[in-house]
């Protein structure tokens, strides 16, 4: 558990953004308040009882005062502390937090769709950061007050050896004792406490289906009311024996400690009265030791009580580094990559590509061939589930081939840098809640011209008119002034959005699809006037963007049923065919597909 206790301070540590020594000293600092103040209310009293066993005077009483100035002080000080360290602690588990949605983001995009995983980040997130009683936040604070507990109690138990071996061997039998019976009496609780959930989880199942209207015909047809009277006084019967048993435990625990503490009160306690009364020891040293031994009682309840919340939040804590410390690999291999500095076209080819996924047996894309040259346009349509935003995933990079090749301008390149090729406007749009600059650059540095020019190609500027401007803020999540748009204004939105990275190629991803068809080729054909010298791959189950393709490739089932220019579709092949025929006449009358 040492071990493990150590892993998780070094941990830790690693989230404290350079306030590392903060981390180190605030123990220190705490260990020395709470002994400091045990020892300086024990001099005190001590010191009152020579002040007025003895001649008063102006300076011994100065002195008194300012014994008690420092305790005041000192408590400040500590509370100034506390106040400071509790949100350098609330920083440190948002920084954990940031870590968390960093792993996720930067982790495969195949790992982030596995139930088990993300089971595993949300049982991760709840254990280890979610609240003010996680891991995270409960460590630091639990650890800090059971060793300012522990380190007293040893200072206070040495202290006391300096008078007879009987005090630290009464203090320390009593108070390890006290420590194993609240050890047992909270495991006995958690197991008793445990049982009668279980046992209220079952008579409540009968109270609610005794009284529910949906059972009461079944349960008078089939004259099961004794029954059904018989099983709830049963389960309050058991009920009632359990909380009896709990409150017995508790009793006896209760009666235990006391004993203990009445056994050390009554040993230390006469020790000291009878060492005075033998003129052992001064009475002053009898007031700062029966002083001292009075904080013991508070120390060891403070002891169990933070020890208990520590070894639990220490626990949890070992759970709620799980996941991070699994993608810890992912974060280090993301690096950063520029984007591509030549925007010129790229050939993309697809070499005996096959792709399942890791839990499945079943291939959604299997010996699959293709190649689009550099500057083509190409459409790839399809039924929905055909396989085409799952060949994008795979040439993107967010997810890999289980067999087979992507090659770019006839070599292989990793999966971060075939991201920075590809430029991409998807069916699903998110707008962010900040402002229309924001929304295009997308945290890249934002280039006033370049900005400009996007604004007019997109007509974007039309849209914006005299009122709104690119430091307006869209949505009204964080800004209850901010701007909602329209859908066919949110699309113009993400054609800037994409058009502003640089990029080789334009990915397509059902752009149009909350669209009429009027709009939807209206979208096409800015589309089309925009990016002409790149290549450009349009997704699509509908066919508005045939038009715009050099070539067109229909899927089936993650298979190449078809692929040619329209005219050789049209007179070659039966499935495009149909499927032309039946979108075609939507278009011509300018309904929604």
């Amino acid at each position: 558990m040492l071990k493990q206790i150590i892993s998780n301070i070094n941990w830790l540590i690693k989230f404290t953004n350079g306030k590392k020594n903060e981390f180190i000293i605030w123990p220190l600092l705490t260990i020395l308040y709470t002994l400091g103040t045990v020892i300086l209310t024990s001099i005190i009293s001590a010191y009152v009882v020579y002040v007025f066993s003895n001649t008063v005077s102006y300076l011994r009483l100065v002195f008194l005062l300012l014994l008690c100035f420092s305790i005041g002080l000192i408590s400040w000080l500590n509370n100034r502390l506390h106040t400071k360290m509790f949100w350098e602690n609330v920083y440190l588990r948002m920084d954990i937090t940031a870590r968390d949605a960093q792993a996720f983001l930067l982790e495969p995009y195949e790992l982030s769709l596995d139930e088990g995983r993300q089971e595993m980040r949300q049982t991760s997130i709840h254990y280890g950061f979610d609240d003010d009683n996680s891991g995270v936040a409960m460590f630091f604070p639990e650890l800090i007050a059971c060793l300012s507990s522990g380190v007293s109690l040893v200072v206070i138990t040495f202290l006391m050896s300096h008078l007879s071996w009987i005090f630290p061997t009464i203090i320390s039998i009593t108070v390890l004792s006290a420590l194993l019976l609240m050890r047992k009496y909270t495991k006995d609780r958690n197991y008793l406490n445990q049982k009668v959930e279980d046992l209220y989880l079952k008579n409540n199942y009968y109270n609610r289906i005794a009284f529910s209207d949906e059972a009461s015909q079944t349960i008078r047809l089939y004259n099961y009311v004794s029954t059904m009277k018989e099983k709830i006084s049963n389960s309050s019967r058991k009920i009632e024996k359990v909380e009896n048993q709990i409150l017995k435990k508790r009793l006896i625990n209760t009666l235990s400690l006391q004993t203990l503490t009445l056994i050390r009160m009554v040993v230390v306690y006469g020790l000291l009265i009878w060492m005075a009364i033998k003129s052992r020891i001064s009475i002053e040293s009898f007031t700062f030791y029966f002083t001292l031994c009075a904080n013991i009682e508070l120390l060891v309840t403070n002891l169990w009580k933070n020890s208990r919340l520590f070894l639990s939040a220490n626990a949890d804590l070992t759970i709620g580094r799980k996941y991070i410390d699994q993608s810890d690999k992912y974060i280090n291999s993301n690096k950063k990559i520029e984007e591509t500095l030549s925007l010129n076209p790229i050939s993309i080819e697809f070499s005996h590509v096959s792709f399942k996924y890791s839990n499945s047996c079943q291939y959604i894309i299997e010996d699959f061939n293709l190649k689009i040259e550099s500057g083509e346009h190409l459409a790839l349509i399809g039924k929905n589930g055909a396989g085409k935003s799952t060949l994008m995933l795979l040439l993107m990079g967010y997810l890999k081939p289980t067999a087979g090749k992507i090659l770019i301008n006839g070599k292989v390149e990793n999966s971060a840098r075939r991201r920075t090729r590809f430029s991409t406007m998807f069916q699903d749009n998110i707008v962010l809640a900040t402002t229309i600059t924001n929304n295009i650059t997308i945290g890249r540095r934002t280039q006033t011209d370049k900005l400009k020019d996007i604004y007019r190609k997109t007509e974007l500027s039309k849209i914006l008119g005299n009122t709104l401007t690119g430091e307006t803020v869209l949505t009204k999540y964080i800004n209850p002034s901010g701007i909602e748009l329209s859908v066919g204004e949110i699309e113009t939105l993400m054609l800037a959005r994409m058009l502003y990275k640089n990029a080789n190629a334009y990915i397509l991803d059902e752009p149009s699809a909350s669209l009429d068809a009027i709009r939807e080729n209206e979208l096409y054909k800015t589309i089309e006037e925009l990016a002409n010298k790149k290549t450009v791959i349009f997704i699509s189950h509908r066919l508005a963007s045939i038009s715009l393709s050099d070539k067109i490739c229909l899927l089936d089932a993650g298979k190449i049923v078809a692929y040619g220019t329209h005219d050789e579709l049209i007179k070659s092949s039966n499935d495009y065919q149909q499927l032309y025929q039946s979108q075609s006449k939507y278009y011509q009358e300018g309904e929604v597909l």
